[in-house]
């Protein structure tokens, strides 16, 4: 143990030498005696959770005063399993056979499931003792009580350290621990002013609280050996209140006196102790002692409770009362809090008046009156209304002298009411048995359904006339919803003699309401006859027969026919009897069925037995007849090939609680999956998912079956999809024309979405694109297909539009048509002068029509050419013929050029233009007549001309006789 001021850490350990606690005594002018604080330390410990401690010293020195918990080195928050002061129970079940009025008891935990880090070290909890008498020198011991079993320390010393293994975690403990105060400490008074208020501490709730000014008065030399000068404040308050605040949290004494006010909070009325705390540390000329000076205030914040019905009065409430003041609507109530004494009255605030035409003259309210301190009074508000109906209002408590408004919350007045019926008016039965009646109750209301009345009409009963009569209920009350009905059963039994027994109804808040019917009870000293069902209620399903034995009991000696009929209400019911009359024998029975069948719904049958002479009775069977409904939800739609499903809803009806077997019929073209749950007990869901491929409406039954019972339920499964179309599908057009198709997505029964379009060619070749790529559905939307290509040929366009996992396509045709320019021969041999010819063909490609024109280029100038016919109109192949000439030997090159329309294609023909030179040499020759003259010729080929050349002479003027040998020559090369 230690002064709670000096920590114990694992390197130090436990002080070598026990502490000395002191403390002044008397304290005067403290009122209240001085408070010193031991802690209980621990050190080196294993893991803990949980102690058990017990302290023992002379009460008459040092009077144990609390416990503090704070800063214990146990895991939060705490839990308190005992805590005995000087053998009184503060806290837990019992105080231990140890505890004694020398001892402090307490056994904490931390929290749940933890436990501290081993070793562990520092405060277990700190003892509050206060200081009532002087020791002698040498002072008195704090010690650890004996006599506990199973704890930490041998010999039964009652300390308990908890490891939560179940074995006590072992220790020792240290000895020695002192209080002296045989010479008086430095120490502190602590006093306080008289509080403000009249009385003192005395105020309203919410006021500005009372104050006092606290005092620290520093006594014996104090601060004294240790020259620690300061006191701390502190407060607490009683539970439920809040304590109250310090102008300073601390002041110092310089070795006199220091102030802080405190100021009491106002928040909650009532009576409270609020208790000021100035600690310090005092000086016993050795060490500091941690001391602390209380002062106690006695804090009255004055207030009316109010409660309206039992009910804190600012919520709200529905209460339901009859037009006609019955019962006290509101029972008031008012509680002097704080010691409050005034008067108090009760007005109303009309919120919505509604159909009742209420205003506050409607309510009688109790005259004023004087509430004493510590009071509480009980009165009563009555109310009347003209009309049914719902209106709001408050009720306001007025206080004089006044501590603040106090109207209540929103009441919500139900003025409404209920209905009491008999089945029967009267009934007779021989003494010695009994007769049985049903009374009925209807909430009423304006209108019921919402401003009915709600709650149980507790039943009773009177009766007039000589004799006895008991009316056992064996429903005690009927509880009603709003607009809604029930029943409850009267038996009567008794002596001989005609009674006037009156049913009475009582309900409504403070049992307001009350309603009443007379019923004449006959009861018989003679021979007679009784009539009773069993079972008096059948529970069957719609369909089925339901039945009930019919009981004829003769009474002493009747023994004759009794007439039997059935009657229903309300109607839907069939019933029949077998037989239709009976004849008990005398003191014995007779009996018929009682069968009936019909739809769902609860009805009540009433068999009249009538014998001739004597009075007719009756008795009732209520017939539950159960069935179930069935619904199957129409699902959203989805597009093909996702499933949606169908919830299957099977209500109970009139209690039905049977197996309900749940089987489906689809429809072609719909895919189901199995139904799950296959069946409900009672009431239940189930679901089951469909879907198609092929887009449409499809109706799908569902069919749940119980026994005889069988309801069938359809839901409609709405699947969509989209089409596409192309138009045309197919297209012919020349190459490097575009061919079109209107590609169309329509919706298939109501599809919506965003379906993408793309194009696919074979064989490749063909350019393709489609605008728009994409088309938003909600009506049929199109794109445009356009396709060119360079190449002739057939080529298949498919478009495929692509909406989520669906896809379709549509495929289109285009044939790309083109003709051909030929040239045969491509290379045509001719003389100068000469026409060589070539035949140019022109062909259609891929059913290609129309005109070509022809026309020809030659390269280099020189040659002339023609062509015969110029165009050519192609269905099929055409020819035209290519004529051309020239003067000049070279080789050339003919362009041929077939044209229709933007299609332009060419043949080449080389065109060779052949000759041949003839050269003289020598040119001139000089001769003598006579003598020959020669000169050579030479004949050469130009470009390649081969053939014969003929030499002819001819001269000018004549007389010259000339001859050429050879007179031709062939030419392949040149000749002479």
């Amino acid at each position: 143990m230690n002064d709670a001021s000096n920590p114990i850490t694992l390197p130090q350990g436990c002080p070598s030498t026990p502490f000395t606690f002191s403390g002044p005594f008397p304290s005067t002018p403290q009122v209240l005696p001085t408070q010193i604080r031991v802690g209980v330390y621990v050190n080196g410990t294993g893991a803990l959770i949980g102690f058990d401690v017990t302290l023992l010293t002379n009460h008459l020195v040092l009077r144990p005063a609390g416990i503090d918990l704070t800063g214990s080195v146990l895991i939060p928050p705490f839990t308190i399993i005992v805590e005995c002061l000087s053998g009184v129970l503060v806290s837990g079940p019992v105080c231990a056979p140890t505890d004694t009025v020398d001892t402090l008891h307490l056994a904490a935990t931390g929290a749940l499931g933890q436990s501290t880090t081993p070793p562990t070290t520092g405060l277990l909890f700190t003892a509050i003792y206060d200081v009532v008498g002087t020791t002698g020198a040498g002072g008195i011991p704090i010690n650890y009580q004996t006599g506990c079993t199973g704890t930490s320390v041998p010999g039964g010393v009652c300390v308990t350290l908890s490891g939560g293994a179940g074995t006590p975690n072992p220790a020792t403990v240290q000895t020695g621990t002192l209080f002296d105060n045989s010479a008086q400490p430095a120490w502190v008074a602590i006093t306080a002013s008289v509080c403000t208020g009249t009385p003192a501490c005395t105020t309203t709730r919410g006021s500005a609280g009372p104050t006092s000014t606290i005092t620290a008065t520093a006594e014996n030399g104090f601060p004294g050996f240790n020259g620690i000068d300061n006191v701390l404040f502190s407060a607490v308050a009683s539970p439920g209140f809040i304590a109250p605040t310090f102008s300073v949290p601390s002041c110092v004494t310089n070795s006199a006196t220091c102030t802080t006010v405190v100021t009491f909070n106002t928040a909650t009325a009532g009576t409270y102790t609020a208790t000021i705390f100035g600690t310090y540390v005092g000086d016993n000329g050795v060490t500091g002692i941690t001391l602390v000076g209380p002062v106690s205030f006695t804090v009255n914040i004055q207030d009316v409770g109010y409660t309206i019905n039992g009910a804190a009065f600012a919520g709200t409430q529905t209460v339901f009362m009859a037009k006609t003041q019955g019962a006290p609507l509101f029972i008031v109530t008012a509680q002097s809090l704080g010691g409050y004494s005034g008067t108090i009255s009760y007005t109303e605030t009309l919120g919505n008046a509604g159909t009742t035409g209420m205003t506050t003259s409607s309510f009688v309210n109790p005259a004023p009156f004087t509430l004493g301190p510590g009071q509480t009074i009980t009165r009563s508000i009555n109310a009347t209304a003209p009309n049914l109906g719902s209106a709001t209002f408050r009720v306001n408590q007025v206080t004089s002298p006044s501590v603040g408004a106090h109207a209540s919350g929103v009441i919500t007045i139900k003025v409404s009411g209920f209905t009491l019926t008999s089945n029967s008016t009267s009934v007779s039965f021989t003494a010695g048995g009994s007769a049985s009646v049903r009374i009925s109750s209807t909430s009423l209301g304006n209108p019921a359904a919402t401003n009915g009345f709600v709650g149980a009409v507790t039943l009773s009963s009177t009766f007039t006339g000589t004799g006895s009569v008991t009316t056992t209920f064996l429903q005690p009350s009927i509880t009603l919803a709003a607009g809604g009905s029930g029943n409850a059963n009267a038996t009567f039994t008794g002596t001989a003699g005609t009674y006037a027994v009156t049913i009475r109804g009582t309900g409504g808040t403070n049992n307001d309401m009350t309603n009443s019917t007379v019923i004449t009870v006959t009861i018989n000293s003679g021979s007679d006859f009784q009539i009773s069902a069993s079972p008096t209620s059948v529970t069957v399903n719609a369909g089925v027969a339901g039945t009930s034995t019919i009981t004829v009991t003769s009474v002493g000696t009747f023994s004759q026919a009794v007439a039997l009929t059935a009657s229903v209400s309300p109607a839907g019911l069939t019933c029949s009897l077998t037989p239709a009359s009976v004849t008990p024998p005398a003191g014995s029975t007779a009996s018929s069925a009682l069968s009936c069948t019909g739809p769902q719904g609860t009805y009540t049958v009433t068999v009249t037995g009538t014998s001739s002479g004597f009075t007719t009775k009756t008795t009732t069977v209520t017939y539950t007849v159960q069935d179930f409904t069935i619904a199957a939800s129409s699902p959203a739609a989805v597009t093909v090939g996702v499933s949606a499903t169908s919830t299957i809803t099977v209500t109970a009806q009139n209690g039905f609680a049977g197996v309900v077997s749940l089987t489906d019929t689809v429809p072609a073209g719909l895919t189901c999956g199995a139904i799950s749950p296959t069946s409900v007990t009672g009431s239940g869901t189930a679901t089951v998912a469909c879907s198609s491929t092929v887009a449409g409406n499809y109706l799908l039954t569902v069919t749940g079956t119980s026994g005889t019972l069988s309801h069938p339920a359809t839901a409609t499964f709405t699947i969509t999809d989209f089409s596409v179309i192309a138009s045309p599908t197919t297209a012919s057009v020349n190459v490097g024309t575009a061919a079109t198709s209107t590609i169309t997505v329509a919706p298939v029964n109501g599809f919506t979405g965003t379906v993408a379009l793309t194009s696919t060619v074979s064989p490749a070749g063909l350019t393709c694109t489609l605008s728009p790529t994409s088309i938003v559905l909600g009506a049929s939307q199109t794109s445009s297909l356009s396709c060119t290509s360079n190449t002739a040929n057939v080529y298949t366009v498919t478009v495929t539009g692509t909406s989520g996992s669906i896809t379709h396509s549509a495929t289109v045709t285009v044939t790309v048509k083109d003709f051909t320019v030929a040239a045969s021969p491509t290379s045509v041999t001719t003389t100068v002068g000469t026409a060589g010819t070539s035949t140019i063909t022109v062909a259609p490609v891929q059913g290609f029509t129309g005109t070509v024109a022809l026309t020809s280029a030659v390269s280099p100038a020189g040659l002339t050419c023609t062509l015969s016919p110029a165009s050519i109109v192609l269905g099929a192949s055409q020819t035209s013929t290519l004529s051309c000439s020239s003067a000049t030997a070279t080789t050339y090159t003919v362009t041929v050029t077939g044209t229709s329309g933007t299609i332009s294609h060419t043949a080449t023909v080389t065109v060779i233009v052949t000759d041949f030179t003839v050269a003289a040499s020598p040119t001139t020759a000089s001769v003598n007549v006579g003598t020959a003259a020669t000169s050579t010729i030479t004949v050469a080929p130009i470009n390649g001309f081969t053939g014969t050349v003929a030499l002819t002479s001819s001269v000018s003027p004549a007389g010259l006789t000339c001859t050429l040998t050879p007179a031709s020559i062939v030419l392949g090369a040149s000749q002479t």
